[in-house]
This record gives C-alpha cells, sequence and structure tokens, in this order.
C-alpha cells in the first residue's frame, strides 16, 4: 500500500505542473498579443501625426529646413526653390551652398550668426541678402532654434526663412516719398497746419504744423500736436476760422478766408487763411501771418504822434524843477497821447512805494487807491524788486494781481515800468486801461516816457520776450515706446498662421501664431468654424468661390480681411490646400496664411503721402522751384512761382535756369546766401533781388533745401515776395532817423538849463545833485543820439572823419567803472594793463587819433560784450601796446567762446547767441565805428585760449 503510493503520487503532481506552465504561457501570449495590437493603432496614430506635420511643413510659405549636428542637411521644404531658384535636393546633397547664396556683402552677417548658434533657445533673427541663378537679389528673414527628441537629445536645429523683398522696396519707397514731403512741409514759409477730424467735423484735431507756422505764432509742434484746434487756438471761433473748417470738410470746397485778426491771452496775429481738404479727409489750412504789415500801417502814423508827445515832455521836463510839475506834466502828457484810463506814478527807496501822481478815467479810484505799497507787492511792487517791466492782459485772471483796488475800479489789462536813474531804481510808472490791450506791444514808446520822466538812463532797457515751451507728455512717450517695442516683437517672431479643418470646416487645429495673431486659444479654435474671423469686408460669393475651389480638390490663393478676437481688422496672404489620405481621397483642408496688414497700410500711406505732396505743391501761395543742383536748369515750378515771375505757363518758365531769375551784379552775393543755407549756416536768404520777365525787379526772401527726386539731386527754392516789406522798413528807418535828430533840440534845453542854475549861488546841496544828474542823464541821451546818426551817416556812406585825438587810457578807465556795477554783479573782474611794445611802463596819459565819443561806445560795447560771456570768477583783461607809430594795439580777452556756428559772422548786424533780449548790434556798431576812423577789428577765439578782440588804432 505505502509502496504504491510513493509510485502514484509523482506522476500526478507532474501532470499538474505541467498543466500550470501550459496555461501561464497562454496568458503571456495574449499579453503579447494585445500589447501588439496597442503598438499598431499608435503606429497607425504617430503615422497620421507625421504625415499631418510633414504636410505641413510641405506647404508652410516660408523656407524651412532641418540640419542635423553634423550639419548635413535632414530635411529642406518646397518653398525653398520659389525664393532661391534652388530645388531642395541641391540643398541636401550640398548643405554648404546656403553658404555660397548668400550676397558677398551680407556674408559676416550670416557666418558671425552661425557662430554664436548654440543648443540653447532660439536665436534673434537676422536679415540679409541672397543671389539667385538667375543674379537677381533677394531679401531674407532668418531664424533659426535647436530641435529635441522626447528624451531631450539635440538632434540638431531648424531654419526658417522668410522673403521681405518687397517689404524692404516698400519702406524704401515710403522713406523717400516721406522724406520728400517733410523736406517741403518743413522748408516752406508760407505757414501751413493740418487737421484730423473728429465726430463727422465737429471738430478737428492738429496732426501737422511747419517751422513757419511755429515762427508766426510763438508755439511748438510739440505743444499744439494732437490738441483739438479750439483748445490750442481759442480764438478761431470767435474769428470765424473753425466755421471754414467745418464747412470745407462737408463741401470738399477750397475757401479763402480773408485777412482776420486772431486774439486770445497768449498771441494776437492778422493771418489771411486758405482752406483745402486733401484726399484723405484731412483739413489743411495754408495761412500768412499779416501782423508786421498791419503793425507797420499804424506804426507810421503812431510813430509821429509820438514824437509830438516826446518833444512836448521833454521841453516840460527840462524846464521844471518842481518834481511835482514834471509828474502832473508827464501824467497829462501820458494821458492825452496813449489816451489810457489810468496813469500812476510811484516813488520808491526800494523797500516802500509812495504815490507821488495819479490820473484816471474811473470812478471813485482814488477812494480805492492805498496811498502806499510794499516792494514786492502786485504788479507795480515786482517791477520794483525785478527792475523790469510787466504787462498783463487780464489782471482778473493774473495770480500776481494780489490787490483789490485796480480791479474793484473795473481796470482790464495792466503796465508797469521802472524809472530809473544811473542804474538805481527811484519809481515806477504804471498804466491801466478799462478795456483789453496789449501794452507790450508799445513796450519801445513806453520805455521813452519812462526814461524822460526820470531823466535816467538814455539807452532804453533791452527787451525781454518771455516764451514757457512745454514738456513733452511722459505718457504719450511711454506709450508711443510700448507700442513701438511691441510691434517690433512681433516681427522678430513672425511666423506664419496655420489652421487645419475637416470637410466641414471644423477646425482640428491651429499653431502657435494663430493665436497671437487672432486672440483665440486653441481650446477656443478648436470645434469652430472659421467663421469667426470673418470681418464682413468680402462678399458671400467672394467665400463661394473659395469653398467651391477647395471642393473640386483645387488649391486657393488670395488675400483675406480678418477680424481678431477683440475685433481688430488684419490682412492676410492665405494659401488654403486639399489634404489627401493615400487613397488620394480627400480628408482635410490646410490655411497657411502670411499676416501683410504692413504691406497694406505701407501702400496707402505712400498714396496719401503723395496725394498730400502735390495738393501743398500746387497750393501754396508762396513759389517753389525745383532745379537740377549741377545744371541749375529748373525742373518743376507750381502756379505761385509762375504768377510771381509774370511768366505765361509753365513750360516758359522751365526754360530758365537760377542765373536768368537774379540781377547778373547780384549773382555772386545770391550764389553765396545759397551755399551758406546748403552747408546749414544760413536758414533764410533775406530780401534777395530777382527779375521778372519783363526785367523789373522785386525781392524775395529765398529758403532753399537739397532733395533727391528718382535719383537725382536736386534743390528746391521757396520763394515769398517780400518788395512791400522791404519798402515799409526803409520808410520806418527814415522816420527813426527824424525822430532821433528832432530829439537834440529838446535834449540841448534838458543839458543847457540845469549848467545855468549851476551857476546861481546858495543852491541846496541836495538840488546841486539832482541839477547834475539831470546833466549827465541828457548827455548820455544826446550821445547815444550822436552815434546813432553817426552809424546811420556811415551805412549810407555820407559820414566824413574829423581829424581829432583823444585820450585812449582816460576812455578804457571811464568804461571800466561804468561796467563795474555789471561785472561785480556776476563776480567778474576787468584788469587793465599798460605796456610799450619793448616791455617798459607807459605814462599814464596815451592819445591816439579818433573821435573820443566814438571811442568811448566802441569799447564800451566790446567791454560788456566779454564781461557777459564771462563766468562767474572769470576775469576780463585789457592790454594797450603801444606802436613804433604812435599808435596802439589794444586787446580785450576774456575766457567764453563764440559758438562756431557764429564765429565767422560775429561783427554782422543782428548776429547774437545765448543772451536775453540779445539784439547782436554791439559788436556790428563797434566794427562800423573802428573801420570808419581807419582803424581796424579783429576776433579769435578758441576752446583752450577764449576769446580774444584786436584793435589796431594807428
Amino acid at each position: 500500500m505505502s509502496s504504491h503510493s510513493k509510485n502514484v503520487n509523482p506522476i500526478s503532481t507532474n501532470h499538474k505542473k505541467t498543466d500550470e506552465t501550459s496555461g501561464d504561457l497562454e496568458r503571456r501570449i495574449t499579453t503579447l498579443e494585445n500589447k501588439i495590437v496597442e503598438l499598431q493603432a499608435e503606429n497607425r496614430i504617430l503615422s497620421k501625426e507625421i504625415t499631418h506635420f510633414r504636410t505641413i511643413a510641405d506647404f508652410t510659405y516660408d523656407w524651412e529646413y532641418w540640419i542635423s549636428p553634423e550639419r548635413e542637411m535632414i530635411y529642406v521644404s518646397p518653398s525653398c526653390q520659389r525664393i532661391t531658384g534652388y530645388p531642395p535636393e541641391a540643398f541636401i546633397k550640398a548643405p554648404d551652398l546656403i553658404m555660397e547664396i548668400v550676397h558677398p556683402d551680407d556674408h559676416h552677417i550670416f557666418a558671425a550668426h552661425l557662430d554664436s548658434v548654440g543648443i540653447n533657445g532660439e536665436h534673434p533673427q537676422i536679415s540679409f541678402r541672397i543671389v539667385r541663378p538667375s543674379g537677381d537679389i533677394r531679401w531674407i528673414s532668418h531664424q533659426c532654434a535647436p530641435v529635441f527628441d522626447g528624451n531631450n537629445v539635440f538632434l540638431g536645429r531648424r531654419g526658417s526663412n522668410r522673403d521681405v523683398t518687397v517689404e524692404k522696396q516698400i519702406e524704401e519707397s515710403l522713406k523717400t516719398s516721406r522724406e520728400t514731403f517733410h523736406a517741403m512741409f518743413e522748408g516752406m514759409s508760407t505757414c501751413a497746419a493740418v487737421y484730423n477730424p473728429l465726430d463727422d467735423g465737429k471738430d478737428f484735431i492738429i496732426s501737422g504744423f511747419n517751422r513757419a507756422a511755429e515762427q508766426a505764432t510763438g508755439l511748438t509742434t510739440d505743444e499744439v500736436t494732437g490738441k483739438s484746434v479750439k483748445t490750442a487756438f481759442p480764438g478761431v471761433v470767435e474769428m470765424g476760422l473753425f466755421d471754414v473748417l467745418m464747412r470745407v470738410y462737408k463741401t470738399s470746397i477750397p475757401e479763402h478766408h480773408p485777412v482776420s485778426n486772431y486774439d486770445d491771452q497768449r498771441l494776437t496775429l492778422w493771418v489771411e487763411n486758405y482752406v483745402y481738404k486733401l484726399p484723405t479727409g484731412e483739413i489743411v489750412a495754408l495761412f500768412d501771418n499779416l501782423t508786421s504789415k498791419k503793425q507797420g500801417e499804424k506804426e507810421l502814423e503812431k510813430n509821429m504822434r509820438h514824437l509830438k508827445a516826446l518833444h512836448s515832455m521833454s521841453i516840460a521836463s527840462a524846464m521844471s524843477l518842481s518834481i511835482d510839475t514834471v509828474v502832473d506834466e508827464a501824467l497829462e502828457q501820458i494821458m492825452d497821447s496813449l489816451q489810457t484810463d489810468l496813469a500812476i506814478i510811484y516813488l520808491t527807496n526800494g523797500e516802500d512805494m509812495t504815490i507821488k501822481g495819479v490820473r484816471s478815467n474811473l470812478t471813485d479810484f482814488k477812494k480805492l487807491l492805498h496811498h502806499s505799497h510794499k516792494a514786492g507787492e502786485c504788479l507795480c511792487g515786482l517791477t520794483v524788486t525785478h527792475n523790469r517791466p510787466i504787462f498783463s492782459l487780464n489782471i482778473h485772471n493774473d495770480y500776481r494781481c494780489t490787490h483789490f483796488e485796480c480791479k474793484a475800479a473795473g481796470i482790464h489789462s495792466y503796465a508797469s515800468l521802472p524809472l530809473t536813474n544811473r542804474g538805481n531804481l527811484i519809481g515806477v510808472l504804471g498804466l491801466g486801461s478799462r478795456t483789453k490791450r496789449n501794452f507790450s506791444l508799445q513796450e519801445e514808446f513806453l520805455q521813452s516816457l519812462a526814461a524822460l520822466i526820470s531823466m535816467g538812463i538814455a539807452n532804453s532797457m533791452l527787451h525781454e520776450s518771455l516764451q514757457n515751451h512745454a514738456e513733452k507728455l511722459e505718457d504719450t512717450v511711454k506709450k508711443r515706446t510700448t507700442e513701438l517695442k511691441k510691434f517690433h516683437n512681433a516681427v522678430e517672431h513672425s511666423a506664419a498662421s496655420i489652421v487645419i479643418s475637416d470637410l466641414n470646416a471644423t477646425i482640428e487645429y491651429t499653431n502657435p501664431f494663430f493665436t497671437e495673431m487672432t486672440g483665440y486659444s486653441f481650446k477656443e479654435a478648436i470645434g469652430q468654424n472659421p467663421r469667426i474671423l470673418k470681418s464682413g469686408r468680402h462678399d458671400s460669393f467672394f467665400y463661394q468661390n473659395m469653398w467651391n475651389t477647395l471642393k473640386e480638390g483645387n488649391t486657393w490663393r488670395g488675400e483675406i480681411c480678418n477680424r481678431k478676437k477683440n475685433g481688430d481688422f488684419y490682412w492676410e496672404d492665405a494659401t488654403i490646400s486639399p489634404l489627401r489620405d493615400t487613397s488620394g481621397e480627400l480628408t482635410h483642408f490646410i490655411a497657411v496664411k502670411e499676416d501683410i496688414s504692413h504691406k497694406k497700410l505701407a501702400e496707402a500711406a505712400l498714396m496719401e503721402s503723395e496725394l498730400r505732396y502735390k495738393t501743398i505743391f500746387h497750393n501754396s501761395r508762396d513759389g517753389i522751384i525745383i532745379a537740377d543742383q549741377v545744371s541749375k536748369k529748373f525742373l518743376m515750378a507750381n502756379e505761385a512761382a509762375i504768377s510771381m515771375f509774370r511768366y505765361d505757363n509753365e513750360n516758359d518758365l522751365l526754360e530758365k535756369s537760377v542765373f536768368d531769375i537774379h540781377p547778373k551784379p547780384d549773382l555772386p552775393m545770391v550764389v553765396e546766401q545759397f551755399k551758406l543755407q546748403a552747408i546749414g549756416k544760413l536758414k533764410y536768404a533775406i530780401d534777395l533781388p530777382c527779375l521778372k520777365k519783363d526785367g523789373t525787379t522785386f525781392f524775395c526772401d529765398i529758403t532753399s533745401t537739397p532733395l533727391q527726386i528718382d535719383q537725382k539731386n536736386c534743390l528746391m527754392g521757396i520763394f515769398r515776395d517780400v518788395t512791400e516789406r522791404k519798402l515799409l522798413k526803409e520808410a520806418r528807418e527814415d522816420v527813426e532817423r527824424i525822430l532821433r535828430h528832432d530829439l537834440k533840440s529838446p535834449l540841448n534845453s534838458i543839458i543847457g538849463f540845469p549848467k545855468l542854475l549851476l551857476q546861481k549861488k546858495d543852491i541846496p546841496k541836495e538840488y546841486e545833485r539832482y541839477l547834475k544828474h539831470i546833466m549827465d542823464a541828457g548827455q548820455n541821451m544826446l550821445n547815444m543820439i550822436n552815434i546813432s546818426l553817426t552809424i546811420y551817416q556811415i551805412e549810407r556812406g555820407i559820414w566824413q572823419p574829423a581829424e581829432s585825438s583823444f585820450d585812449l587810457l582816460k576812455v578804457l578807465n571811464q568804461c571800466i567803472a561804468d561796467t563795474k556795477s555789471m561785472a561785480s554783479s556776476i563776480n567778474v573782474d576787468v584788469n587793465l594793463t599798460i605796456k610799450d611794445s619793448i616791455g617798459k611802463e607807459c605814462p599814464h596819459r596815451l592819445f591816439a587819433s579818433g573821435e573820443n565819443m566814438l571811442a568811448f561806445s566802441i569799447f564800451s560795447n566790446l567791454i560788456k560784450n566779454a564781461i557777459e560771456a564771462s563766468h562767474s570768477g572769470d576775469c576780463v583783461s585789457i592790454l594797450i601796446e603801444k606802436t613804433k607809430c604812435s599808435g596802439a594795439h589794444v586787446t580785450i580777452h576774456n575766457r567764453g567762446t563764440v559758438p562756431d556756428k557764429i564765429s565767422n559772422r560775429f561783427f554782422d548786424k543782428y548776429v547774437s547767441h545765448g543772451k536775453k533780449g540779445g539784439t547782436g548790434l554791439g559788436t556790428y556798431s563797434a566794427k562800423l565805428l573802428a573801420e570808419a576812423q581807419g582803424w581796424s577789428i579783429s576776433m579769435t577765439t578758441s576752446e583752450k585760449q577764449g576769446t580774444s578782440i584786436f584793435i589796431t588804432i594807428p
């Protein structure tokens, strides 16, 4: 029994183990079969995805390539042949072909890019040129990035290349057009403003403001650009110009707005406007500033009236011993000649102000008036502390006017002027008007009144006109900077927008640039129809034609205007192609779209710029002539130029050149003026003589600007007829000369009468001092009038020098003494050194040939000029060297430097730099008076040596 059991159990156990092994193997086989099925399914999906992405790459508009770490081409998209002229196989066989087709001048750009390529991240986009097999040149925008597999193993780099030749050409054309328009717009002497309409022409925003308009209004382009015309120029409504702007916008019919007065709290102008509507919808106003002409017409009449008043006041002031009498007579003359509503004179000790006299047409003004004020309070008090004239167009809106009496009495406009005696402030003259009145326009005459009343300094106080320049709006700058950065980044990372849909146009895939372009995320776009981008700009036939083309299995190409998620419109150059499976059946559609919005905008801007240029050129009231810069032959001329030179038509004028429209004797001077303009040393050529067709001469202000037209160097001249202005200027100079001459008789009385009084005995010391002050003031005024008349005679060539001599040392010491307070105020020393030609000390009296009065004027102007050009702590040195011929050399030196732009014109009339209120007459009169006496004068300047004036007296 036991033995039998031992034989049976092993057999039974082995059978059991065999069964278990067989079942485990079957399970493993089943698992393996399931795994194979899963892998086959995944492989089919992967193959489908590879087919999709391979198709995307093949149909992309850009030239794409993939290069291995060993620098072998793995893949090159078909677009390379359209862009480079070479098939993909050429690059795969010869990877270095890409370097060979790069333009020789751009090798360094592409080589440097390749040297900087690593495996970490994308690299900056570059642009370079390539040479196609046909020899033509194309511009390429290139960007590359590393490629990694799922295990982050580096597989090489992919490169994207886009043909941007058209964009480059458009950019260059637009740049040239803009430069031409800007040169003409800014260079024309006619004032021009461009307005953008708002709310269908109910308001207008200023978008353009040329240099001539800036000069006429005193406002900068930055101050007015972007503002409503009613905000920048509040007076346009009352003036009637705003109604003209609205009519021209509605009707598109140009209008002429006749000469009218524009007036607001900042400026008063007489202007004549011509208003046009541009094809772009903008409004252009071309206007001329006729203020000088209007003022000139009234100036002659006003000067004669002022001359009579000054004559009467000078006699009364000279004959009166009592300050009360002088004040009373002065106030009566002011009320009569100026017809003001208030005239008041204060005397001051520098701290307190006391009323000395008042005349008023205002009811109960004296009851409101306080007898005294503190310096620094209200407008008259500020004149004491600042020692300068103060004007206010409207004291009710002027924070400086702190006292109530003028406001309560009904005064609207006010002026206050300092009364000075030998540089010391002794009082204030105040003038008021119940109506709006710009007293600053009469400042020169008011200064003369103040000088006669106080018997003070003879020369008129320098006019100071202050203009506050608004700072650029920081917010606007920041916004523009941000927008530029966004645009730059968009260009740097630009790519094609790719969309894949099924046969029912249901979106299945979008690439990242689609999101960047449209604003729709991947999740938002999937399952949607491309109609979500529909802009409404295209009709149903447009979309039906597209759909029919695709359904037939053909590729559709065209430009589409779409709408982003945020509502913005944009343009795309789209290629939509059908996708087929391995059996040839249509399965999907793929759209590859390039953003061409900037191209559309550039084309529109180019067309708009050309339209604006032609409109302004043909409608300008200034004559505009464009000439060849080499031959000087005329190429173009507008109607204003043809009319100005009295030619029959444009062809008649274009037969001429620059040399035919100016008098032959004046041609060297005219050509020199144009050369100075070409190198930037002269902005405007003033009062140049021109010839009409009939041979008559007229005068023009001319601005010339170099420009290029059809790659030809040209010169654009803008002509303004100023013949009437020139005649008016000559008439004004004659009146001023008569005025200076007629003032000499009363001034001789002013000087002579105190001399008679000083001969009397028992005159109090205080009155004796007053009489000497009167004599000094009168003598200074007489000297300045005599010098002014002498300068006039020299300029006219009728002055004859008298044989005389003067004490050079005495004159220089007197000039130094007179400028002592001026030099001390800015901490500048003035030193005088006297040496002969061999280094020995000279006598303390040194006579030289010339007139004492003229010598004093020469050295006084030059020493003052040297002090004004010095800085605190500097020293102005004056060196006298006696010559062997009994003459002298005088050198005046300071450490300042004359700017390069005026160094060659240092002694020219009206040339000044850096001084508030500077007239540019000091150095001009010094040179004129010196050379008239046979002296010589010159100047040298440098950063190291400073500035020296050399005067040689024979």
